[in-house]
């Protein structure tokens, strides 16, 4: 006897299959189907072909299923899954329509526990749409399903089928499938109703090759729908026949002698005055360079003017418009003379010191022009490119620590550059000489310039504005064979290397920019 909570199990496990089945036609129908109809390259041949191929899946058993020998073994359920595989020719005479043989064999157990094989041969009939790469289908077919096992005997029953799915060329010689299956059989007699058959489910994953027996069809014609001779493609006017090149009828809507095609002013006539008459559109007065001035008043009429705001209505550019000797398109005070250190912007001076902001350490006090500005003695003058030092910066022997008579300077190049935040950047570049090995030296004056910038973050300069670099011995600056030409090597060295951009003020003259001072041979331990 079968439990009636066991064929409600085993009706379950039909209809679940059975939707899964749909549910996975379904997303291989609609996954590819946008890449194929973007796809222009379409594999799919376009008359007969032969496929071989084969799936691997699953089989889905109905509970009332009527596989066993009747006249020597009990019958017992089948449990609800088992392994499916096979292999199959087809022949596709047409794109649409084809025939498949299929040979497989099922691996399945009985609810007990015994093994049971079921061999199948079918033939179906196929029905197809191909959609780009991808080629949904469904079936219909009759078989033969053969049961052998101790279990249950053996039995042959007919069966016959319906099933869908999709096939998705992945080139013109191999295509990936699935199918669903529902297959009617014998049913077994104790169920009700008597004779009614019961069915069972299968879903199949494979692939197959593909060999092309009918060779490509000509491309249909490009279209044409005016029949012109001018491609669609091409025509701009597909509804109106007209000639090559456009396709478009032969138009003059403004009467003036010059079709719509080559009229750049389809709906003015053209001023007929000797002055591009050939374009159609009106020109009541030449205006040869096209800056808006016509060539009567224009006193450069080959030269368009330059529209900045300076003598705009002479008709002529102007390079310089205040003559400062920096081009407009580089002078960022165009209209103000200013230096070309300045960018061509005057100088300010906001202290009113006689030393210009851009050069003066202290441009908010006023001090002296001999001091850069300040009030105070300077160890530090500030110019375009670099912060000259007029002292050295001491390192202890062969070590990145900074000595304590360096702390003065170090504290006049922060206050230097936290009174100039103009100075976007600054790279401290640190240098030794020739003694000992160049692996060595490079490490060594790149702690000393990292040392140094910290120090510099420390007393408020922003770490962003610092970049350390150690050059070792590979730039000298004097010769390595004498000591003071070594000691000379041994340097800190602060490049501008983001300059400010121009800051209006009067820029001073020579004298008030003191030249550095001989620098002091390092006692004892040099700066790289």
């Amino acid at each position: 006897m079968i439990r009636a909570g066991q064929s409600r199990r085993h009706r379950g496990s039909i209809r679940t299959g059975a939707a899964g089945a749909l549910a996975l036609c379904a997303a291989l129908a609609v996954a590819p189907h946008r890449a194929a109809a973007d796809d222009g390259d379409d594999p799919v041949p376009a008359k007969s072909w032969l496929e071989l191929g084969g799936s691997l899946g699953i089989f889905l058993p109905s509970d009332s299923h009527e596989w066993y020998d009747a006249g020597n073994v009990d019958w017992v359920p089948l449990r609800d899954v088992g392994f499916d595989v096979a292999l199959r020719v087809g022949y596709f005479p047409l794109p649409f329509v084809g025939v498949e043989g299929e040979a497989g064999a099922i691996a399945i157990r009985t609810d007990p526990g015994d093994g049971v094989g079921i061999y199948n041969l079918r033939a179906h009939l196929v029905g197809q749409y191909p959609v780009g790469r991808l080629v949904p289908f469904g079936v219909i077919g009759l078989g033969a399903m053969i049961e052998r096992s101790s279990a249950l005997g053996d039995d042959t029953d007919g069966v016959g089928y319906l099933g869908v799915g999709a096939k998705y060329f992945v080139s013109p010689t191999l295509l990936v499938r699935a199918d669903a299956r529902l297959i009617r059989a014998p049913k077994h007699e104790p169920f009700d109703p008597q004779g009614s058959g019961t069915f069972h489910g299968e879903l199949l994953a494979g692939a197959a090759w593909v060999m092309d027996l009918g060779g490509p069809s000509a491309p249909p014609p490009p279209p044409d729908r005016d029949g012109d001779g001018v491609l669609d493609a091409d025509d701009k006017c597909p509804d109106e026949a007209g000639p090559a090149p456009t396709g478009c009828p032969l138009k003059d809507s403004d009467n003036d002698g010059i079709m719509d095609d080559e009229d750049k002013c389809p709906k003015e006539p053209e001023t007929v005055n000797g002055y591009q008459d050939e374009d159609g559109c009106p020109d009541t007065v030449p205006d040869s360079d096209g800056d808006g001035l016509d060539d009567q008043h224009d006193k450069c009429p080959q030269q368009a003017e330059d529209k900045d705001g300076f003598e705009d209505d002479d008709g002529c550019p102007d390079v310089d418009n205040d003559k400062d000797g920096v081009t407009d398109d580089a002078d960022q005070c165009p209209l103000k003379a200013g230096p070309v250190e300045n960018h061509g912007c005057p100088d300010s001076d906001r202290d009113g010191d006689t030393v210009v902001d851009r050069l003066d350490n202290c441009p908010d006090e006023a001090g002296d022009p001999k001091n850069q500005g300040c009030k105070k003695k300077q160890l530090v003058v500030l110019t375009t490119t670099n912060i000259q030092i007029l002292d050295k910066v001491f390192f202890a022997t062969n070590r990145a620590r900074i000595r304590h008579r360096s702390y003065k300077l170090l504290d006049n190049i922060a206050q230097v550059l936290n009174n100039h935040t103009e100075i976007k950047k600054v790279s401290v570049e640190g240098h030794t000489d020739n003694q000992g090995s160049d692996d060595f030296n490079k490490k060594l004056s790149q702690k000393r310039a990292d040392a140094v910038v910290s120090y510099l973050v420390k007393k408020g300069v922003d770490a962003g504005r610092l970049e350390a670099i150690g050059y070792g011995e590979e730039r000298p600056v004097a010769d390595n064979s004498t000591k003071q030409g070594r000691a000379d090597n041994r340097r800190v060295e602060f490049k501008i290397v983001d300059p400010p951009p121009a800051a209006p003020a009067t820029q001073p003259s020579p004298a008030t920019q003191p030249s550095p001072a001989t620098q002091p041979s390092p006692d004892g331990g040099a700066t790289p």
